[in-house]
């Protein structure tokens, strides 16, 4: 049994459009441009691997996300950040035939802010 992880650091730049539609609530949209910093992979079973120049620098991606800001200055969040464009191409063995698979970045976020 073994598991694969994969870490990337990324530099995101997102453009949102926000909507403050009821009491504090807030809705919020757009795409987002990102910029891969450094990606490693690793396997329990033979640690870190080589990335053989599998990710891509760019990524295009989609944001959307809902708010509540509940005093002046706090608020809440939740976003889900969804890959328009792959993060790079991932080769997988079948029966002796390599077969190339895209890799994609999406993510879940709940946050807590300060807005000043």
């Amino acid at each position: 049994y073994s598991m694969y992880k994969i870490r990337i650091h990324q530099i995101e730049m997102p453009f949102l459009f926000g909507w403050n539609f009821w009491k504090g609530f807030l809705l919020e949209i757009g795409p987002s441009f990102n910029f891969l910093v450094s990606a490693k992979e690793f396997n329990t079973l033979y640690g870190e691997l080589e990335t053989e120049n599998r990710f891509h620098l760019f990524e295009l991606g989609a944001v959307a996300g809902v708010g509540y800001r509940f005093q002046d200055h706090y608020g809440i969040g939740f976003r889900f950040n969804y890959s328009i464009t792959s993060i790079g191409r991932m080769p997988v063995d079948r029966n002796g035939t390599t077969i190339t698979h895209n890799m994609w970045n999406n993510a879940l976020l709940f946050f807590a802010y300060y807005q000043f």
